[in-house]
């Protein structure tokens, strides 16, 4: 009779872990799916804080007119995949777990952007030419 009743508890005891441990994995599931959406969400703010410091830049020097340039520090977001530009505009993509999307901006002057994508301290160099603003770090 002795021997039943240690094998009732072991059997309680394994339910009572079993039943524990499923409760935890949809919470480390929902933690994980929430981190991700945090991170992804300070991703965007910073890259939407770098894109409008650098369209700042290129209309204060543009306005100011040639030999005028402007030098600023800005930390460049993980998930960066291009920056690419025209005369007119640029943006950056940037990837997501739902895939790329675009940042753009619109300055008042043509501009010539060259930036590198890494994840981390950029210093840009922004200058007013004859013809255009150029922006390279």
């Amino acid at each position: 009779m002795g021997r039943g009743k240690y094998a009732q508890v072991s059997v309680e005891y394994i339910l009572i872990v079993g039943f524990a441990f499923l409760l935890t994995i949809p919470l480390l599931l929902i933690f994980n799916t929430q981190s991700r959406d945090m991170n992804q969400g300070i991703s965007d703010a910073q890259i939407i804080r770098v894109a409008d410091e650098i369209n700042a830049a290129i209309n204060a020097v543009y306005y100011l007119g040639p030999p005028s340039t402007k030098t600023v520090t800005l930390y460049f977001p993980q998930g960066i995949n291009a920056v690419m530009s025209t005369n007119t505009s640029f943006w950056f993509v940037m990837e997501s777990a739902f895939g790329d999307y675009d940042v753009p901006r619109w300055p008042s002057a043509p501009i010539d952007v060259s930036l590198k994508t890494y994840e981390g301290i950029h210093v840009i160099t922004i200058t007013a030419n004859e013809f255009n603003v150029s922006v390279h770090d």
